[in-house]
């Protein structure tokens, strides 16, 4: 099955949602809270410049390059 592509605004706000729920985590070394931490410290100059393709959740070619927002994309729009 292949996956559909999330668009670029819905993949951005997912992300946003994801960073402050994860920011909120008690145990520092949650997996995915560094991973948000690490992707927004290195993509934050790109995406304030206007360009979140640094991001990881724009990694690949279908926007699908962070598993945490595949998944809770995924639970909201085809479950």
């Amino acid at each position: 099955m292949k996956q559909k592509v999330i668009p670029q605004q819905i993949a951005l706000e997912l992300c946003e949602e994801i960073r402050i729920a994860n920011q909120q985590k008690r145990w520092p070394f949650y997996i995915g809270k560094m991973q948000c931490h690490f992707c927004w410290r290195f993509g934050k100059k790109a995406h304030n410049a206007g360009n979140p393709a640094k991001l990881c959740a724009f990694g690949s070619d279908d926007n699908r390059g962070c598993w945490q927002v595949n998944k809770l994309y995924d639970e909201r729009f085809f479950n």
